[in-house]
């Protein structure tokens, strides 16, 4: 995409230019880690689920502070509103998700679209930065500074996130390192449950939980190893829902889940788990192709585990002795899988 709008780009966008396969591989690596770091992102800008953009945060701050969007789309797609209103989203996400109290944009004086940009969505222009920058011919460029402060406090939007719709009453969302607090709060209070089964939950102190987004939940995404996602019920955190173990080669990964005591009886991690499942068996999830076979392994007598992989179809192939290890005890791990052809057999796509 890139290479198709090099004319249209190399204008406003010098650092694309020369674009070589290597270049964007290494433009996408860069980006994914300053996702892992809890640092901003670069997002494709998709119109029916096709790319033809990119927005991009180039920096995210703690609450009250300021951080930065770009954003280029292609030519073809010039004048239709589409970076206004993806825009538009990005500054709901910063400013109800997290609270910043600025938002600054960055633009060549003359890009008189990506001004307009900035002046529909009801930015001030704070500076203009006389040759600031370089063009893609090496002559100096004036910049012109755009920002939109946050107006009043409270009434936030608990959640603005990634997210991936389960139905009307759940999504997935992808946490990041602000919801820490959120996530420690829910797992302190499940403590009991959680330690009975789950080996990782001995610490659930803020440290650990924030070392856990921003090393595993986070990380793994950036490295294409699976994900972490919190479980929304209208709104609030209840649970979470992961991939883990990805075996890209063998096209195979593990499921796993949890959730609030209080929610238990109400099918939120059947349905959850559903939703994750119709994503890796339909979509090229795993290096690009389908999931071929999909893994639940728990406690052998965490029944109410058990009981999500026998509802969704899991076969339950034997029992691995003496596999997890809790709290200085070796425990039984029962293994369920689920094949992609068995998925499809059961989920046959729309017509």
């Amino acid at each position: 995409m890139l290479e198709a709008n090099r004319p249209h780009l190399e204008r406003w966008l010098p650092v694309f230019a020369p674009l070589r396969p290597e270049d964007a591989t290494k433009l996408t690596a860069a980006a994914l880690e300053l996702f892992a770091a809890g640092a901003g992102w670069e997002a494709d800008l998709c119109e029916w689920g096709e790319p033809v953009g990119v927005i991009r945060l180039h920096r995210r701050s703690e609450a009250g502070g300021s951080s930065e969007v770009g954003y280029w789309v292609a030519a073809e797609h010039e004048g239709r509103g589409l970076v206004t209103r993806a825009v538009s989203g990005v500054l709901r996400y910063l400013f109800d998700g997290f609270e910043v109290g600025h938002v600054g944009l960055v633009t060549a004086t003359d890009n008189v679209r990506s001004r307009r940009v900035a002046e529909r969505l009801g930015f001030d222009l704070e500076a203009v930065m006389r040759r600031s920058s370089i063009s893609v011919t090496g002559e100096p460029v004036d910049q012109a500074f755009y920002g939109l402060v946050r107006e009043g406090g409270g009434g936030a939007a608990a959640y603005a996130r990634f997210t991936l719709p389960v139905d009307e009453e759940l999504e997935l969302v992808v946490l990041e390192l602000p919801d820490a607090a959120r996530l420690t709060e829910l797992a302190q209070r499940n403590a009991q449950e959680l330690q009975e089964w789950m080996p990782w939950a001995a610490d659930l102190s803020p440290e650990a939980l924030q070392g856990f987004i921003t090393g595993r939940a986070l990380r793994a995404i950036a490295k294409g190893e699976g994900f972490e996602a919190g479980v929304l019920e209208r709104g609030q955190l209840v649970g979470m829902v992961g991939v883990h173990h990805v075996a890209t080669d063998l096209r195979r990964g593990e499921i796993g889940y949890w959730l609030d005591a209080a929610r238990y009886g109400n099918g939120i991690v059947t349905r959850s788990v559903s939703a994750v499942l119709a994503r890796c068996f339909e979509s090229p999830a795993c290096g690009g192709q389908p999931f071929e076979r999909m893994e639940i392994r728990t406690d052998v007598d965490n029944l109410r585990s058990r009981a999500v992989a026998e509802r969704l179809g899991f076969a339950f192939e034997g029992v691995l002795r003496r596999f997890i290890h809790n709290r200085g005890v070796h425990r039984d791990c029962a293994v369920y899988s689920l094949l992609r052809d068995e998925w499809v057999a059961r989920h046959p796509p729309e017509a």
